[in-house]
């Protein structure tokens, strides 16, 4: 993206985080067995616990933070408390039995690296068995079985011997298709978008948007895909009006933007082309559903608070 946008992000709260929060404080009433393989391509494994921490930290103790501060680098946010020391510390526990179901492979792979990993996770949850001459069905041992597929993102896949770089992108498709349509496995790859999609919307004056066309490296990854979403930051270009959303109402007192747009662009299961709107915090990398742009009366949505403080009131996690 020309920006920062938060499609590591979104991912991330809805699609791992929020949804391991929810297994884990009612896995004794529910019938799932839930693991997500997580190729995390541009941050590491500790990068990734930190960003996580501060999720957590902000939705357990409305603490906003960032992950400069947790690390103590030079351009943290301020000092950490004592009791910020402790909350950290604290969910060491919390990670430990996390990353029980949460593999995260970080650094770059080549297609048949990323593929043959995922392969050889779920043989050892279950098996191939073969029903006819031409025909072979995955049996997983746990009917229950639930595996999530994440790489972030595309663009930084690993060449592979002769294949160019729509050829590695292409390749890196097929392989994910066997795993969803083989393996029964929830496949979300994160990609970038064209660099132009700015430069267009400023030299035409029209609304931004995503399109198919926008989506780099290969037709394949959009044909492919079952669904597949866009995520846009209007405010970065000067879109004020998006969606029906005000965008600069969702600007912090600390002049942070806080909106982003999610449109769902192709859904073959459903209605697609429509736009939802996101509370972002960045610090942390949270995103909240906001209600549709009709039913918000502003005044009444934010009560004059800013929206750190409207989510925390809104938030409940316990």
């Amino acid at each position: 993206m020309v920006y920062q946008v938060g499609k590591t992000a979104i991912v991330d709260s809805q699609f791992l985080l929020e949804p391991y929060l929810y297994w884990y404080k009612n896995k004794d009433k529910l019938n799932i067995d839930p693991y997500w393989i997580y190729r995390s391509m541009e941050r590491n494994r500790i990068y990734k616990i930190a960003k996580w921490t501060a999720y957590l930290m902000f939705i357990d103790h409305h603490i906003l933070i960032d992950v400069p501060t947790i690390m103590g680098w030079p351009n943290k946010m301020r000092d950490l408390s004592d009791k910020e020391v402790e909350i950290i510390r604290s969910y060491r526990p919390f990670f430990e039995e996390m990353f029980e179901r949460v593999f995260i492979y970080d650094g770059s792979s080549n297609p048949t690296g990323v593929y043959k990993d995922a392969e050889k996770f779920m043989l050892s949850k279950g098996k191939l068995v073969k029903i006819d001459q031409y025909n072979t069905i995955y049996v997983p041992d746990n009917n229950n079985l639930f595996v999530c597929h994440i790489t972030d993102h595309i663009g930084k896949i690993s060449s592979e011997s002769g294949l160019t770089d729509k050829g590695i992108l292409d390749l890196h498709s097929d392989y994910m298709g066997k795993l969803r349509d083989q393996y029964h496995m929830t496949i979300i790859d994160i990609s970038q978008l064209n660099r132009n999609i700015e430069n267009v919307y400023r030299a035409v004056n029209t609304d931004v948007d995503v399109q198919p066309q926008d989506f780099k490296g290969s037709s394949d990854l959009y044909e492919n895909a079952d669904i597949v979403i866009g995520l846009l930051n209007p405010y970065k270009i000067q879109a004020y009006q998006y969606g029906g959303y005000d965008i600069p109402k969702f600007v912090s007192n600390n002049n942070a933007n806080r909106f982003r747009s999610l449109k769902v662009i192709k859904n073959s299961y459903g209605n697609d082309d429509f736009i939802v709107g996101f509370h972002f915090l960045g610090e942390n990398g949270l995103m909240a559903q906001i209600p549709n742009s009709r039913e918000i009366v502003y005044d009444n949505f934010y009560k004059g608070v800013y929206v750190e403080e409207y989510l925390k009131n809104r938030l409940s996690y316990g």
